[in-house]
């Protein structure tokens, strides 16, 4: 269950960011709101978002918060592989070895003992 979470959570809050991304870019469905702008993207990017802060609140439920928020940390890697399928942003050598470094950081705080 606390892995489902963190999934849902780092899905969610990647989803969120490139939705807002691109509506950052897309004009605003309310005239006199110039900036931020006002439209679906951000609208739906909001909500992806609140539903990665409902996961995270029930993983802070089920581990301690360090823990959590160790496993939080999983939100940038979705949003590193979402940005280069969705938007096409590069990801380099250098980017796959902080993944690896991050993705090592997680196995050793969250293994038990």
């Amino acid at each position: 269950m606390i892995y489902f979470l963190v999934a849902i959570m780092a899905l969610s809050v990647g989803t969120g960011n490139v939705l807002l991304k691109i509506g950052s870019g897309k004009p605003s469905l309310l005239p006199f709101s110039a900036f931020p702008p006002v439209n679906m993207f951000v609208i739906s990017g909001g909500f992806f978002l609140v539903l990665g802060l409902v996961a995270y609140l029930a993983l802070l439920q089920r581990v301690p918060l360090f823990v959590a928020q160790s496993l939080a940390v999983c939100q940038f890697v979705g949003v590193i592989a979402l940005s280069y399928f969705f938007l096409g942003e590069q990801i380099t050598a250098r980017h796959l070895l902080g993944i690896s470094v991050i993705a090592l950081g997680i196995f050793i705080i969250s293994s038990p003992g």
